[in-house]
């Protein structure tokens, strides 16, 4: 009796068995960390709940865009319009301009947290929380890297925080090695 086929078969199961706890305990650390520093930085349970879920549904429909193409990437256009719709934004405020890139499933993840915590902030306290506002987003592949660049404009006498949230400092650590900058102009916010 010949069992190579079945012998192969699980074999493929046991890798793909692996590949999913490892994915699944990679999942549950970032939420983990999500979640403490949530916590740590809400001012109420409402700030905490809103703050907290919105960066689940950013992370879950990142995972759903590595799901849909097979966990091999994502194209970062796609990805900025996915967020964007979770924030509900008026196209019509938004200037966006790159190439289509594929960002590699980790990039993924990290930069749907980067772009949900841009959004939130410029909902919340930037460009889009006024009428007048517009944000400009683009991206370019360089010798170094992806480049991603954020301005906010149309903000009146905005002045730099006295403090710096979690949304800050997980933009700052999400670059895989890279570095993030913010300038506060007088008119808005650059990253």
């Amino acid at each position: 009796l010949d069992i190579t086929e079945r012998r192969r078969a699980e074999e493929t199961q046991q890798l793909l068995i692996g590949e999913l706890n490892h994915r699944v305990k990679n999942s549950l650390a970032t939420v983990q960390a999500i979640a403490a520093q949530s916590i740590r930085h809400a001012r109420s349970n409402e700030e905490f709940q809103s703050t907290f879920m919105g960066r689940l549904q950013a992370l879950a429909q990142a995972h759903s865009l590595l799901s849909a193409a097979t966990w091999e990437g994502a194209m970062i256009g796609t990805l900025l319009a996915e967020q964007m719709a979770l924030g509900t934004v008026d196209p019509e405020r938004l200037d966006v301009t790159g190439p289509d890139i594929e960002l590699a499933p980790d990039a993924t993840l990290r930069v749907a947290l980067v772009f949900h915590e841009l959004i939130t902030n410029a909902n919340k306290y930037g460009a889009l929380a006024y009428d007048a506002g517009k944000v400009a987003v683009s991206w370019k592949n360089e010798a170094s890297g992806l480049t991603l660049h954020w301005r906010e404009t149309g903000v009146p006498n905005l002045t730099q925080p006295d403090r710096t949230g979690f949304g800050s400092k997980l933009i700052q650590t999400s670059t895989g090695g890279g570095q993030a900058r913010v300038t506060y102009w007088p008119d808005g916010i650059e990253w």
